[in-house]
């Protein structure tokens, strides 16, 4: 994966868009996932990334903070550090700060004998160390002052040469600099490009986009109510895709900036109002997904996990979730049982009790075999009571449910509660009983993770069956498919699914949640990503693990592009910064026609073949849904007197009052 990613990253240089500098966090638990033993292979091998960035002749920017939140799974905080119960995370506490340190300088000591500072010729311009520490420093009172004290001198006793940075720090200590990060620079292309032309007006030197690629979080590495997409809204979408009009946008504002370089650096800054009705033109593109032709007849295999019958870690209490756990895995089950006399059922025919559990994760309910139902909490409040009726006899009844939890940030993480902290029985006629102390049986994990039966090898250790359409919890699915045609970016769509994880040829490409709704009663991701690197040319091998209950009979395998590309103009559009450049410290224009018009472009590989939309009016709507309104021009002279394109630039000019064009590209 590590080689996808700089090809993302890499390709914002390769498009002249003026994107200098890769930031790189350093997770903790993925770099010591157990104390003392150290991973630094495949997609953790930190040297040989920051070796590719000085291969493209690109600058670091390296963040050491011990906590790098980014929706990653326990903030990227290793578990192990929660089994020292003296340990007080990011505060002034004596062996937090040991093992910070121990490893903070293992990976500078690292980075230093492979000469990749600045000051040693390295591609490593800034470091970071710690992480939005001001949200949550006032918790600590005087120990989160002490504490940030203490992590700036550290950092500044390791002489690496180049500048210290702490991530919205107000107090960072001298000469340790506070960099700004908040929402000023907002979710529209046109205030992030502002914020980045404003902060170098103001003397500013350094701009890290978070984020320029969005990326994908597989395996388990995503924190709690964070699925795989992170972060969609990028130049570079997920997929390493260009997002207009983002990107287009950002790389003009680049453009300007360097072509002003001489009197930012120079000259004292100065205000020109431009008007009031100024306007931006940009090119829009629209993300579109199509199934595959090839890849998505798979012929779905099943076999279900079924209810553990062997426990153990024996307790009078249910047990906290990553005790047990050890961040090895999402699943727990747990097990009790109880004797119910005839007197303690309801007499009304048609009542049943009600099993309710308290709990903080995703829980899953059993009684005597039957599958009861599931719950959840939800990203403001992860507590939550989950109740249902469930059929109880009299005799010796058996209580079997799991969940599971992840989390990111915050305060005091090391004490975050994972797993139920009450189950009652209602509606007994002995009233309400609490089985929460009766004594509790647990097993970590799952049958089909314990064989790998994700895997090539582990697929034929158990029995398949044909899916018998039925939607059963805690089931498991493969099938084979072919690589998807062409060389787009690929995805798979989990119709008819509802929560679980997919791996594909053995490797997660992480878990997915169809049942979690938006507010729009959708699910809030419905694509998943599968990169080209984890494919072979044919029989790939897709595992799928079902928790709540799905049919994979819908799913598909998708190909994404953003080959629908659109623009807009108007009489107060600006000329663009491409048409001035910058000769011998002179800005100069490079045409006599500054005139407002909209180039429309795609990439070498592609060319434009269609125009499904062009109004020369008043049209309104935007990329994928304009409308047309009042015309100006007879539709005849629309494409002949405005719009001229071949293979991969169209352009047109404002007519009377606003355009706008919709283009359709396809590879040479």
């Amino acid at each position: 994966m590590m080689a996808a990613t700089m090809k993302m990253v890499t390709q914002a240089k390769s498009l002249n868009v003026a994107v200098s500098t890769r930031s790189r966090h350093v997770f903790w638990n993925g770099h010591e996932p157990e104390q003392g033993k150290y991973n630094f292979e495949g997609e953790y091998d930190l040297v040989k990334f920051i070796k590719l960035i000085a291969e493209q002749k690109m600058y670091a920017i390296m963040r050491l903070s011990p906590l790098v939140q980014a929706e990653w799974n326990n903030g990227g905080l290793p578990y192990w550090q929660r089994e020292d119960p003296n340990t007080i995370f990011r505060s002034d506490n004596e062996p937090f700060k040991r093992y910070m340190k121990k490893f903070v300088t293992m990976i500078v000591d690292k980075l230093k004998a492979e000469k990749l500072f600045a000051s040693q010729g390295g591609p490593i311009i800034v470091a970071q160390i710690e992480n939005e520490y001001n949200t949550i420093q006032l918790a600590f009172r005087e120990k989160g002052v002490s504490y940030i004290q203490w992590a700036a001198k550290m950092a500044l006793d390791l002489n690496i040469g180049v500048p210290w940075i702490m991530c919205k720090q107000k107090d960072a200590p001298d000469p340790v600099i506070n960099s700004c990060n908040g929402r000023q620079c907002g979710d529209t292309f046109t205030d992030l490009a502002l914020s980045v032309v404003r902060s170098f007006s103001k003397n500013g030197s350094l701009v890290n986009y978070y984020m320029y690629y969005g990326g994908t979080n597989y395996g388990r590495t995503s924190a709690a109510f964070v699925l795989t997409r992170y972060y969609d809204e990028a130049p570079l979408d997920e997929f390493g895709l260009i997002r207009e009009p983002k990107y287009g946008h950002l790389k003009d504002a680049h453009r300007a900036i360097n072509l002003c370089r001489r009197g930012l650096f120079y000259g004292s800054p100065t205000v020109v109002k431009l008007g009031p009705k100024l306007e931006i033109t940009t090119q829009h593109n629209r993300r579109n997904i199509l199934r595959s032709k090839v890849a998505s007849n798979i012929e779905w295999r099943m076999y279900n996990e079924g209810l553990r019958r062997q426990f153990e870690h024996k307790e009078d209490h249910p047990l906290e979730l990553f005790y047990l756990t050890k961040d090895t895995t999402d699943y727990v089950w747990y097990s009790t049982s109880v004797f119910l006399s005839e007197n303690d059922l309801p007499f009304k025919k048609g009542t049943r009790p009600i099993i309710g559990v308290a709990s903080e994760g995703h829980s899953l309910l059993f009684v005597n075999d039957e599958f009861i139902g599931s719950g959840h909490g939800r990203k403001i409040e992860e507590n939550f009571v989950y109740q249902k009726e469930a059929k109880l006899e009299p005799g010796k009844t058996l209580f079997i449910y799991w969940l599971t939890q992840w989390d990111f940030s915050g305060t005091y993480m090391e004490r975050r509660y994972a797993g139920s902290r009450s189950i009652t029985i209602l509606g007994l006629n002995t009233g309400t009983v609490d089985i929460s102390t009766i004594g509790w049986e647990h097993k970590v994990g799952l049958e089909g993770e314990k064989k790998q039966i994700y895997t090539e090898k582990g697929v034929q250790s158990v029995q398949w069956l044909t899916p018998t359409g039925d939607k059963n919890p805690l089931t498991w699915y493969q099938g084979y498919f072919d690589a998807p045609e062409g060389t787009n970016p690929v995805a798979i769509r989990m119709i008819g699914m509802s929560k679980g994880m997919v791996w594909i040829n053995g490797r997660s490409i992480g878990r997915y949640w169809m049942s979690y709704l938006s507010v729009l009663k959708e699910p809030t991701q419905s694509e998943y990503h599968i990169p080209r690197t984890f494919l072979k040319p044919t029989k790939n091998l897709i595992v799928v693990f079902e928790e709540d209950g799905g049919n994979p009979k819908d799913i598909e395998i998708v190909v994404i592009d953003r080959d629908t590309i659109c623009s807009s103009v108007t009489e107060n559009h600006p000329p663009s910064p491409r048409l001035y450049e910058n000769k011998n410290g002179n800005l100069q224009d490079k045409t006599n026609d500054l005139k407002p018009k909209a180039d429309l472009k795609c990439s070498n590989e592609k060319k434009i073949v269609a125009v499904e939309f062009a109004s020369f009016g008043d049209p309104f709507g935007s990329c994928g849904s304009y409308s047309v309104g009042i015309e100006r021009l007879q539709i005849q002279s629309k494409l002949w007197r405005s719009c001229a394109w071949e293979n991969r630039i169209a352009k047109f000019r404002w007519t009377r009052s606003s355009s706008a064009i919709k283009m359709v590209i396809v590879p040479i």
